[in-house]
């Protein structure tokens, strides 16, 4: 029902178009297999451990964000009445792609300037 309702809100314009929808499960998932516009919230009822989701770049690299108050660095996700999550605050990739971008009711606003990695990928011989 609240997809539907979504969709229609986004086909109408009252809406800006979803990129991004918030599942939460008890399991961990297999990164591999995490689809594009899918962030992962493992936990349950009154808690989150992890949320996992596919950088939006294009690179295809697994990102894995620690919920957990008593860990560094950590993040919060908040997911509305729509699935669509916040993030806070924004998702750095420090090596890889570099992509830099905050996570807002569902739309991935990008950073910028990425930067450069930290660590430079090495040269092809």
């Amino acid at each position: 029902m609240k997809k539907w309702i979504r969709h229609l809100l986004e086909k109408l314009t009252w809406m800006p178009p979803t990129q991004i929808v918030a599942n939460v499960s008890p399991d961990y998932p297999e990164t591999s297999a995490l689809p594009p516009g899918l962030l992962l919230v493992v936990g349950g009822p009154g808690y989150q451990k992890w949320a996992y989701l596919t950088c939006p770049c294009g690179c295809r690299q697994p990102i894995m964000l620690s919920l957990s108050a008593t860990r560094h660095p950590n993040w919060k996700v908040r997911i509305d009445w729509f699935n669509r999550p916040t993030i806070e605050p924004s998702i750095w990739q420090t090596d890889g792609c570099c992509s830099h971008f905050w996570v807002k009711r569902g739309r991935i606003d990008w950073v910028g300037d990425p930067g450069t990695p930290q660590h430079p990928l090495p040269a092809d011989t």
